[in-house]
């Protein structure tokens, strides 16, 4: 497995991928499986290229952590509009050349006014820069009736200090990449096309996107520990280092307060639930997966409940993993929220 990236410009996109690596041609089933394919990053050619390579250095550091799965096509949209449509359209020619899916239909349903459309993550980032405004947003948005992880990525402001939307830290960036690599690995458990079924065994919000956050949290603050996250960064990204402690206890702040103020739980943080908000599910989804790593073992998650879940389904791979149920779980968990914030600090890795 790779450790850098090496990164071309063919004109209407930046292609990187891990240097030496192979990657995957033509549309071949392989999921389930893990490979020795670098991931693939498609970056918009108003980007700098850099940037593109720190998001690809990260997607290798996640696959050399947790194992290569894929194929990923991982597009990242810029500002300019011109340069997003292009790289639509390469996304589109892929999906004609590799799955037969029109490319009429592709470049409409691509371009559609839509909160995951890919065009959408290039309007935002336009607007976002308009404004001054930090935000980021990064998805896992299917891909699997092309044999394909697809994600799509505004800006990642922090792998670039000249966008004017003040200071982002690059090892934020790098995180939430790790993050989102994550998902690839949840969704590779899950070998189904039909979308319901892969839906509910994706479960439950707080879980799917507390596991992703807690480990990609983790992963981060080690490679810290060892002085290579913020090393792996390009001269132009946003320099600083990366607490884990500091920002853990900000999940935990601000967990407290969401469920406080939405009278729940963790349980009601699923979408359109009474505590729907990121603080309800990914800050208390996050501490949720500290509180079963430090009780059950950290390796349960991958050794044994993902391994397990698409035979079993969630509930009962919950059930075969942590040796109790989800509402037990849930009665434990709100009984942690109760103690002081030192004991709940003391369980942290």
């Amino acid at each position: 497995m790779a450790e850098t990236a090496l990164c071309a410009n063919d004109g209407d996109h930046i292609l990187c991928a891990g240097d030496g690596m192979p990657v995957v041609e033509g549309a071949p089933d392989l999921y389930g499986q893990w490979i020795s394919y670098s991931p693939e990053v498609l970056c918009a050619v108003d980007l700098d290229m850099r940037l593109c390579n720190d998001v690809a250095n990260s997607l290798l550091w996640a696959a050399k952590e947790w194992g290569s799965v894929g194929p990923i096509e991982y597009y990242v949209m810029g500002i300019d509009e011109s340069a997003a449509d292009s790289l639509i359209d390469v996304y589109c020619s892929r999906r004609w050349d590799r799955n037969s899916w029109s490319k009429d239909e592709c470049l409409a349903e691509s371009t559609r006014a839509n909160d995951h459309s890919m065009k959408s993550y290039q309007s935002l980032s336009a607007a976002w820069l308009a404004e001054g405004n930090p935000s980021t947003t990064m998805g896992h948005n299917g891909g699997r009736q092309f044999n394909i992880h697809q994600f799509t990525s505004s800006v990642p402001w922090g792998f670039d200090a000249s966008y004017d939307v003040g200071f982002i830290e690059g090892v934020q960036e790098q995180k939430t990449v790790f993050h989102e690599y994550f998902h690839a690995l949840q969704h590779n458990y899950i070998v189904t096309k039909d979308w319901d079924e892969r839906d509910s065994k994706m479960w439950l919000r707080w879980f799917a996107e507390g596991s992703a956050e807690y480990m990609a949290s983790v992963l981060a603050r080690r490679l810290t520990d060892a002085g290579l996250l913020d090393s792996r960064l390009s001269e132009i990204a946003g320099k600083s280092s990366y607490d884990f402690t500091t920002l853990m206890r900000q999940k935990l702040v601000d967990t407290k307060a969401a469920y406080s103020q939405c009278g729940g739980s963790l349980k009601d943080s699923g979408y359109g639930d009474k505590c729907d908000s990121y603080e309800g599910a990914y800050s208390g989804g996050t501490w949720a997966h500290a509180y079963l790593a430090n009780k059950h073992g950290s390796d349960i998650l991958l050794d044994v409940f993902y391994p397990n879940l698409d035979a079993m389904g969630s509930e009962t791979a919950f059930t075969h993993a942590y040796g109790q149920t989800v509402e037990e779980f849930y009665t434990e968990f709100d009984e942690f929220l109760d103690l002081t914030t030192e004991e709940q600090m003391a369980i942290l890795p």
